[in-house]
């Protein structure tokens, strides 16, 4: 089993992303014209990797097998923020000027563009299963969008039943710009955290706004995360510390606010404080600079950690390790049982790392080509066969995720035509629901029938889409064949390979 991979950004007009082992700090892969901010960086699925670029109205894309850039999209101004959902079917970016844009990535239309900031957004995060949008911005406010209401057609600009967008929540209660965003497990019953340059940290629940808690901080903070069990928050600070506030109470920190390990060597130290809240926190010591990013990740049962025990007592169903990238050019991967760093990266060229991902080993990508990110055939096609959101299982290469070129205006059809959806990989490895058919009762012509939609879940076949020639399957009563004419009652769709536009 492979270890994960971190993925790290910096500002440097030009520079490039690096992709490393997560556990040995070994370079895997290294992606040249890159120059993202604070949060512009951002995976789509498991096929490619987007940046916003600082230096020019742009989004850069890549994909693991190819280190030059795969696609450019040009937008209408600086995107400062920038984050996918989890099946990488939509990507949404916030500008210098507060206004946010959606795109669904695989046909590049533009769904939706709203002014949701009169201040630029920093800060953009989809929740669960991307039904949820949350973002933040120098305005000092937190606003969730419902994405089924940013989809209804009645809120294109051009219909007369045009109405702007409206917040399913909205918090005003940071005085100075929201900096970071982060969310536990589900949708409406998780908690959400915001980060500002106010030293402060809001948690609320989803379900109905309810502010939680309110943690102070000694420093402005630039990044947040939150363990999936909701226990630990950690915030990067200004000050080059990384803060764990235990949000269940924790006996094992104090609150006398005494220290009890300092920075003895200027490499890393442990320390505890109180809030000015009175709540207690941890302090990682080790950075000589702000610190701009963090995420969780696991090393697997390996892990020093995994077991439990340290200075957090049992720990087994949380991550194991804390990832953190500052302005001093390095990325340190934390212990959270010690609380020590057990790997220390340098960013390329040792210059301010702005934005870090942690994701898993991207084998299903990998398959596409003959080499792995080492370089080696071998450890491909060694790889586990699980499916993605391309496809998966044992039948060889796979097809990316459809990926357009972005459309700069709304209202636009991207690279489709304006009565076609977008294209969706199908490879039989998953049920596949909402097919389009054209089917009904066989007249004079044999095929001729009003367009009907396919309600049922359908099982395809699991090797319809390896020919890459045109298949016609016609389905009666569950039954699946290819050939003639349909029968009355029976459903047919016509598909070209493994990538088919569905008709809306």
């Amino acid at each position: 089993m492979q270890n994960p991979v971190l993925i790290i950004a910096t500002s440097v007009a030009e520079g490039s992303i690096v992709a490393c082992d997560l556990k040995t700090g070994a370079a895997l892969k290294s992606f040249k014209g890159n120059g993202s901010p604070q949060n512009g960086l951002c995976t789509l699925g498991h096929d490619y990797i987007a940046a916003a670029q600082t230096s020019k109205h742009a989004l850069n894309f890549w994909t693991w097998n190819r280190e030059q850039i795969l696609q450019r999209s040009y937008v209408s101004e600086a995107i400062l923020a920038l984050t996918a959902s989890p099946d990488g079917k939509y990507l949404a970016g916030g500008s210098s000027s507060g206004t946010l844009y959606l795109w669904e990535v695989a046909s590049g239309r533009l769904l939706r563009t709203w002014a949701a900031h009169y201040k630029a957004a920093t800060a953009l995060l989809f929740v669960g299963g991307a039904s949820l949008l949350l973002s933040g911005g120098e305005d000092t406010s937190v606003f969730t969008w419902l994405l089924p209401d940013l989809l209804d057609p009645s809120l294109d600009p051009a219909s007369p039943a045009f109405a702007r967008p409206a917040p399913l929540h909205a918090w005003f209660d940071h005085t100075l710009p929201v900096t970071a965003l982060a969310a536990g497990a589900g949708e409406a019953a998780a908690v959400v955290a915001s980060a500002s340059l106010d030293r402060t940290v809001k948690l609320r629940r989803m379900a109905d706004g309810m502010l939680l808690r309110s943690v102070a901080l000694p420093a402005a903070v630039h990044a947040l995360a939150l363990d999936a069990g909701e226990r630990y928050l950690y915030a990067a600070g200004n000050d080059g510390a990384v803060y764990e506030v235990p949000l269940l109470g924790d006996p094992a920190v104090s609150t006398s606010g005494s220290a009890s390990n300092g920075a003895t060597n200027g490499t890393a130290a442990a320390a505890q404080g109180n809030g000015a809240d009175g709540g207690a926190y941890r302090t990682l010591l080790g950075h000589t600079r702000p610190v701009t990013s963090l995420a969780l990740a696991s090393l697997g049962p390996s892990s020093s950690s995994g077991g439990g025990g340290g200075a957090g007592g049992p720990r087994g169903y949380t991550s194991d390790v804390l990832v953190s990238g500052s302005q001093d050019g390095s990325v340190r991967v934390w212990d959270l049982g010690s609380r020590q760093p057990i790997q220390i990266i340098s960013a390329p060229g040792k210059a301010a790392v702005s934005s870090i991902l942690v994701v898993p080993y991207p084998w299903q990508t990998l398959q596409t080509g003959s080499r792995s990110l080492t370089g080696t055939a071998s450890e491909a096609a060694a790889g586990p066969s699980t499916s993605s959101s391309s496809g998966g299982g044992k039948a060889g290469p796979q097809r990316l995720q459809p990926l357009a070129p972005l459309s700069k205006f709304a209202g636009t059809a991207g690279s489709l035509k304006r009565w076609e959806g977008a294209p969706v990989i199908v490879t039989g490895s998953e049920t596949f629901t909402g097919l389009t058919s054209c089917g009904g009762p066989a007249g004079a012509g044999g095929r001729h029938g009003h367009l009907l939609r396919a309600g049922a879940q359908l099982g395809l076949p699991a090797g319809f889409a390896a020919t890459g020639q045109q298949l016609l399957l016609t389905g009666d009563g569950g039954s699946w064949s290819s050939g003639a004419a349909a029968t009355e009652g029976a459903w047919e769709a016509a598909l070209r390979g493994d990538s088919f536009p569905l008709l809306g």
